[in-house]
């Protein structure tokens, strides 16, 4: 009887420490801990890279936070690929009234840093251009020197923050390009995030555009005439 918790003690703590590893190997930014999460993101933004083979452009992330994504493109997207990342790294500008404030202050998603990201795709031997400030700052300065874009995805959350991304980038996005939303209208996002689907929406219906299932997140495909 003994034995049997004394082994079931040792399978704890192995998992315990193992999960508290992991934890803190991300937290001095050395690797991406594996899971399922990151296994279906992989996949997700693998089929957008796909799809964009023979798109010429950039790969552009609006919203880094940690890092995790921005790493998954420059890996995906190999050497030929410049990689820009766009974030305040620290946290939200101003609400809308179409965003819910008590979302935005349970993720706030300040524990994060340019020199921390910096680190993190160091480490994983990728590189990227981060740029650090509101999109409303950082956007209209530097949308010229990005050029063409292939692939652009939006992770902001927010209603601004979406509405400017695309008034700023969409222009840049080449024909056939990609642009992965990753805040609409599953019902947990929508609930959370109702100001990004409203953002998407109005600019869509201004131009004419569909959103349309990309495979585990919606895309906009920018048409091609």
């Amino acid at each position: 009887m003994f034995k049997k918790l004394l082994k079931k003690a040792r399978k704890k703590w192995r998992l315990r420490n193992f999960n508290l590893f992991g934890w803190r190997i991300l937290r001095q930014e050395r690797a991406l801990p594996l899971d399922v999460r990151n296994i279906c993101k992989v996949a997700i933004y693998a089929r957008q890279v796909d799809r964009v083979k023979n798109v010429p452009g950039a790969f552009v992330e609006c919203g880094v936070w940690k890092g995790r994504t921005l790493l998954m493109l420059a890996a995906l997207g190999g050497p030929n690929r410049t990689v820009w990342g766009f974030d305040s790294f620290h946290g939200f500008p101003e609400l809308s009234a179409h965003d819910v404030k008590e979302s935005a202050e349970r993720e706030h998603f300040r524990d994060t840093s340019l020199p921390m990201v910096q680190k993190f795709l160091a480490f994983n031997k990728v590189s990227a251009r981060l740029i650090q400030g509101y999109f409303h700052d950082t956007l209209p300065k530097y949308k010229t020197d990005i050029g063409p874009i292939a692939l652009l995805c939006l992770d902001c959350d927010i209603y601004d923050s979406y509405r400017v991304c695309l008034e700023e980038l969409y222009d840049s996005v080449s024909p056939g390009g990609v642009i992965l939303l990753d805040e609409y209208k599953n019902s947990e996002e929508l609930r959370k995030w109702p100001g990004a689907a409203k953002a998407v929406d109005e600019f869509c219906a201004a131009r004419s555009l569909a959103v349309v299932d990309g495979g585990g997140k919606s895309i906009i495909i920018k048409p091609r005439a």
